[in-house]
């Protein structure tokens, strides 16, 4: 069976994402926080498959709350600093 994957903001978790407006360029932006990218294939073909291409991951729809709580610890730890 296979796993439903969603794509999650890495900067705030929501999963309200889709694609961005505006320019010649096509990207991806997160609806809740605005965080976005733009498509590197479409500035240079040879970008694609330089590291850090991912900027909205795709999970597990199940492991969505865990994903969250974890970034939230984060944050919680980088403000303590």
């Amino acid at each position: 069976m296979k796993k439903k994957m969603v794509k999650i903001c890495s900067k705030c978790g929501s999963t309200n994402i889709g694609p961005g407006v505006g320019g010649d360029i096509p990207g991806t932006n997160c609806y809740n926080c605005g965080y976005g990218s733009y498509q590197k294939e479409q500035i240079n073909p040879s970008l694609k498959a330089l590291p850090g291409y991912a900027i909205f991951p795709e999970i597990e729809e199940s492991k969505v709350k865990s994903f969250q709580n974890s970034l939230k610890k984060r944050r919680k730890q980088a403000e303590n600093r």
